[in-house]
């Protein structure tokens, strides 16, 4: 670093030479920014009127298995806080007995209290949706037990959304695809020559995506590079004397043009997406019978190449598992429908069909012109923080409630992949304190203390 100084702003180097820089003044330094984080998510949860928690787990380089705990909490104002919480190195197994008692060890770390608790967003895991020894039962037992209604059981969108694709009967063109393109990438050898020949012919591509079972979002996008790279791929595969019969298989081609239209595409990591899904799912399998690809590009752009028959049966068949797939999975879903309806916008419920105490609160609501107009223009968050407590109280702690829930763990998946970097191969023996502090790092929204920390210091040079 001082080096780097020296280059840049060399008349600045003897601010530089006083600061310690050592590996271990760096571990702490860390620790004390991580403290301060969860220093101000305490403050702030003294506030929340209800909060939501969100928890995955996966194993680290280590072999560790990790538990990454996200809160969001909404306070009087609507304002909402959505912060990782702690991150829970699970030492033997990973039950969902002793990942509650992790879970309970934080909350009440925060300050915060069972009794308003309204959502626990998991990956629906065993361990974690078991109804008696998961980690789910073993906090609606808690919060059941102090009184109060039990918190809603979300399992993760995100998650559902993958599993409904999971199995799908794609494996004809799914295994051809995946077979050779990781025949490529899996010798460092055979990789380099690969790149080379794009690069030599000048290729729109320069390389091609690996892909695994675990890595499901990476299914549409290794399909459309396959695709595309059909020609050089069966050049060079031949070259190395494996045939791909399969690509001069004009129904076989069909098949992977139709594949990637990418339903995935189309979800919405959000409920009220999931509803416009299945309705376009009803849509296009119509459309599909009837042999209009208006909503298959890569499809038309297919059929402008080559003559051969699109199958019509092979495409049906795959969207109509994806709604069967999609009616099951998300059946959890419709005993909450009307509280997110209500939510969602309250001037569209018939009054008779709402619980009694929503009834003359959405009455006066519905009667009040300036209400409507500003309804349209402005976010849920704003409305809801707009409207006065003493008219429509059980409508605010509502939507309080609602904007608590987390609708997916996909936080915990981003830092994950954040966790990947911070605890690599090269740093297994990174100890459980400093990867928390640098995981909160990289995750807070929150602005650093830095002067309320350095207060608790002793300034020392670097010698």
């Amino acid at each position: 670093m001082y080096r780097t100084v020296e280059e840049i702003c060399p008349d600045k180097i003897n601010l530089f030479t006083g600061i310690s820089l050592s590996a271990n003044t760096i571990a702490r330094r860390t620790t004390d920014l991580g403290n301060d984080i969860i220093r101000q998510l305490k403050d702030i949860a003294k506030s929340f009127k209800y909060f939501s928690i969100a928890l995955d787990e996966s194993t680290d380089t280590s072999d560790s298995s990790q538990v990454l705990l996200f809160v969001r909490g909404v306070n009087k104002s609507f304002e909402i806080t959505e912060e990782l919480a702690a991150v829970h190195s699970m030492k033997d197994s990973c039950t969902g007995n002793e990942i509650v008692l992790k879970v309970k060890e934080s909350i009440f770390t925060l300050g915060l209290d069972f009794n308003i608790l309204k959502g626990v967003t998991t990956d629906g895991g065993r361990n974690m949706c078991g109804a008696h020894t998961g980690l789910v039962g073993n906090v609606c037992k808690a919060v059941l037990e102090n009184g109060a209604a039990a918190p809603m059981a979300i399992h993760c969108i995100i998650h559902q959304q993958a599993l409904c694709g999971k199995n799908a009967p794609i494996s004809e063109v799914m295994n051809i695809v995946v077979q050779n393109l990781n025949y490529i990438r899996k010798s460092a050898l055979s990789h380099r020559q690969f790149k080379n020949f794009l690069a030599e012919i000048e290729s729109e591509y320069p390389d091609i995506p690996y892909h695994c079972e675990v890595r499901w979002l990476s299914r549409s996008h290794v399909l459309k590079r396959f695709l595309y790279l059909r020609s050089e791929i069966e050049i060079f595969m031949t070259e190395k004397n494996r045939v791909i019969t399969e690509l001069t298989d004009l129904s076989w081609l069909w098949k992977l043009a139709f594949l990637l239209q990418g339903a995935n595409s189309l979800i919405s990591d959000t409920f009220s997406n999931i509803k416009a899904f299945k309705l376009k799912l009803t849509l296009l399998t119509n459309q599909l019978i009837e042999k209009n690809l208006a909503h298959f590009p890569t499809c038309n752009k297919f059929k402008l190449e080559n003559d051969a028959e699109f199958p019509t049966d092979f495409a049906v068949g795959v969207l109509t598992y994806l709604k069967e797939q999609f009616q099951t999975r998300f059946r959890d879903f419709e005993s909450v429908e009307d509280r997110i309806r209500i939510f969602e916008n309250p001037f569209t419920i018939k009054i008779e069909t709402l619980p009694t105490e929503f009834q003359l609160e959405v009455i006066e609501l519905i009667s009040n012109n300036n209400f409507k107009d500003y309804f349209k223009e402005a976010s849920l968050q704003q409305f809801y923080a707009m409207l006065p407590e003493e008219s429509f109280p059980n409508l605010k702690k509502h939507a309080r409630e609602m904007m608590s829930i987390f609708s997916s763990t996909y936080l915990c998946e981003q830092t994950f992949s954040k966790m990947k970097y911070v605890k690599s191969k090269y740093r297994t023996n990174l100890s459980d304190e400093h990867l928390q502090a640098t995981l909160l790092i990289g995750t807070t929204k929150f602005d650093a203390n830095y002067q309320d920390i350095l207060k608790t210091k002793q300034f020392q040079t670097s010698h």
